[in-house]
Parts: structure tokens; C-alpha cells; sequence
């Protein structure tokens, strides 16, 4: 859903344990927390309706459109990252700059950009049943509806301004609920977490993390290690002049300047013993960095295993597969290939369960054992 929105290098993980977002040692990765759990009733704040001041900078959505909890969670977190929006996201905020939090939730609903995008990640059977961001309530004229209360409820957590904000799209207003560094935004926002954790009381809640995906910088660096370690092993190989060797050094540099590249000083070692003609040394040199950098060329392959694994997965999201498999079933039975095993079977009696033998066969039978007769006799 985030790369339909044409954002690249941000990925959404989930989160199985509180402890493990000690894992990001960076907290400025992390663009905001997701909490998802049964919707339950709040005491607010006394002075909550005061209009808070430091939330004027915050891209604050309310939820005034049905269905559409996860979309206004995701969007809460992408609309107030400092990351690359994309053209649907920018064109929105362009569009409901100084609108208040109900009028761009009803902007929202009327995007035809994001409807399109929710509406093929819902699943099918809630299209069925609840209707993809639905807009209006029992009349067509009614206006819009709030959320079921009977939903699974989203609630984001991010960090702008120095403090932590929780953005829940049924209140009126982002919640300031702690100031602190960006740096250490994701201790300070876990008391939090746990308390609402602590509220479920054995129900089901998920907390999912907007963090910045490193694959492309990571596949960048392969691919660079790899035409490195490909253009040494052609200029070891064909043994070149040096004239030709410094006509070719600035491709090697350019390989080795590149901002996310590292090992630098091995790969410009590599690129000194070739120079200097010393084939068999620089051999050595190139084996031993191709086996550096091979856990880090495994770990790439595997990443891009599990990409296509993903990209695949939300593509068949976007497909409703019940009508194919109900002429798949309806035909299996209608040529008997399938059967209902709820109904009993009917079983066959020891009469008609006994063998056979077919009135062919028996004439055959009778035949052979007259002629053993008749030779018995004539001998």
C-alpha cells in the first residue's frame, strides 16, 4: 500500500515484542508506532477540548468515514514523516493546508487517489459485508457515519516537534503526550504502549512499526561490491598496460566514491596491486574480499527472496478469488469429481458386496475343465 502511494524506502514491520524496538539502535528509522486493538471507551482528559498550540504543525486527520481505521493510521504516520510523500500524499496536503481535522477527513474520503488504494488492499468478504470506505450512513443524503464501535480500532504514535503524539482519528485533536529527543522517542513512548496493552485484559491487539526500508541502499551496495570485484578480476586477468590501467581507474574510483560503498581502503589496496602489476598478490586480495562481503551479498539475495514474496502477496490481495472457486466446486461436484462427506454413505449389502464371477469367464471356466476330462479319458 505505501509504494502505491509512491513512497519508496519505507516499509511497515510488525512488532512481536515490546522489547524488539531496542533493535532499532536508530529511533529516527522508526516514523511512527501502530497500535491496534478492540475498540474500548475513554475518560478524556478535563482539558482536552482546549486547542493545544504546539499541535498546529501535526497533519492530524479525524476518522468521520467508516471503515477506513488502518488507511487513517498508516496516512497519520506518512503525512507527518520526514520522507519522500510521493505525489498522491503531497498533492492532499497541498489541497487541505489550514483545513480543520473533520473537513480533511472528509476530504479523505473524497480522494479518489486513496479510495482506489484502500479499496484493493480490503479484503473481499469486508467489501461484502461493511462496504470499502463507506461514506454514507442508511440514507444516501445522510451525510457521513463514525466508525462502528464493534471495529478494530487504530492508533498511531510518532514523534514531531519534540515531543510524542498519540493520533487517535476519534478524538478531536492530536494527544501531546511527552517531551523528549528523536533520538529516544521509542522509550519514551513505550509506557504508553503497555499501558494500553495492559487495558486488552487477554484481547487480541497488534502493534505494527512505519520504519525506512534499507533494501534499496543495501542492493545499491551489492550491485557496487559486485561490478567492483568483476572489473578487478578483468583487469588482473588481461594483465593491461598501464596506460590503459589509468584510463580505466576512473571507473574503479567511481565504484569506490560512492557514498554507501564501504571497505573502501580494501578496495583501493586491491586497486594499488593491480596497478603496481602484482597479479598474483591482487588475486589473493579479491578472494579474500569476495569472502568479506558474502554474508552481506546473502543477506541482499534473501531480502529480495522475501520482496518478491510480498510484491506477490499484495498483488493476489487485489483479486476476489471466491467466484473462481465456486465454479471450481460446483463442477467438481456436478462431474462427481467431489462429494459431500458430511452426508452419510450409503453402504452396499454382503450380497451385492460378493465377487462375481462374470458368465463369460464361467463358460470359459467350464470349458477348460470339460476338455481335462476328455483328455484323461483317451489317455
Amino acid at each position: 500500500m505505501i509504494q502505491q502511494y509512491g513512497i519508496e524506502d519505507t516499509q511497515v514491520q510488525e512488532v512481536l515484542v515490546l522489547d524488539y524496538l531496542d533493535d532499532y539502535k536508530d529511533n529516527t528509522s522508526v516514523y511512527g508506532l501502530i497500535f491496534i486493538s478492540e475498540y474500548m471507551e475513554e475518560v478524556l482528559p478535563a482539558n482536552f477540548e482546549q486547542t493545544d498550540p504546539l499541535a498546529s504543525d501535526i497533519v492530524f486527520t479525524a476518522q468521520v468515514v467508516t471503515n477506513v481505521c488502518a488507511t487513517l493510521a498508516l496516512l497519520a504516520v506518512l503525512l507527518n514523516a520526514n520522507i519522500d510523500k510521493g505525489n498522491i500524499l503531497n498533492n492532499f496536503l497541498q489541497f487541505t493546508e489550514g483545513f480543520s481535522p473533520i473537513n480533511r477527513g472528509l476530504c479523505l474520503g473524497s480522494c479518489r487517489e486513496i479510495r482506489a488504494i484502500h479499496d484493493a488492499y480490503a479484503s473481499n468478504a469486508y467489501h461484502l459485508a461493511e462496504g470499502a470506505m463507506d461514506e454514507t450512513t442508511e440514507n444516501d443524503n445522510s451525510g457521513y457515519e463514525y466508525v462502528d464501535s464493534n471495529n478494530y480500532h487504530y492508533i498511531t504514535y510518532i514523534y514531531k516537534n519534540g515531543f510524542v503524539w498519540e493520533l487517535d482519528g476519534l478524538k478531536s485533536q492530536p494527544l501531546r503526550l511527552q517531551q523528549c529527543t528523536h533520538q529516544k522517542w521509542i522509550n519514551a513512548v513505550k509506557p504508553f504502549i503497555q499501558q494500553r496493552m495492559q487495558q486488552q485484559e487477554g484481547g487480541l491487539y497488534n502493534l505494527m512499526a512505519v520504519v525506512k526500508d534499507t533494501y534499496n541502499t543495501k542492493l545499491k551496495r551489492k550491485n557496487a561490491y559486485d561490478s567492483y570485484l568483476k572489473l578487478s578480476n578483468e583487469l588482473a586477468k588481461k594483465k593491461l598496460a598501464q596506460s590503459t590501467l589509468i584510463r580505466r581507474r576512473k571507473a574503479m574510483f567511481n565504484i569506490m566514491q560512492d557514498a554507501d560503498v564501504q571497505y573502501h581502503d580494501i578496495m583501493k589496496d586491491i586497486w594499488n596491486t593491480i596497478y603496481q602489476r602484482d597479479y598474483i598478490s591482487a588475486e589473493i586480495k579479491m578472494d579474500a574480499f569476495a569472502m568479506e562481503i558474502d554474508p552481506f551479498n546473502q543477506e541482499v539475495e534473501q531480502l529480495t527472496i522475501e520482496k518478491e514474496k510480498a510484491k506477490g502477496s499484495a498483488t493476489r490481495q487485489k483479486f476476489d478469488y471466491f467466484p473462481f472457486l465456486q465454479s471450481l466446486f460446483t463442477a467438481g461436484f456436478q462431474h462427481k469429481i467431489l462429494h459431500d462427506t458430511s452426508k452419510p454413505t450409503k453402504r452396499k449389502s454382503a450380497k451385492e458386496t460378493a465377487t462375481k464371477i462374470p458368465v463369460n469367464d464361467t463358460s470359459k471356466s467350464m470349458k477348460r475343465k470339460t476338455t481335462k476330462k476328455a483328455m484323461a479319458k483317451i489317455s
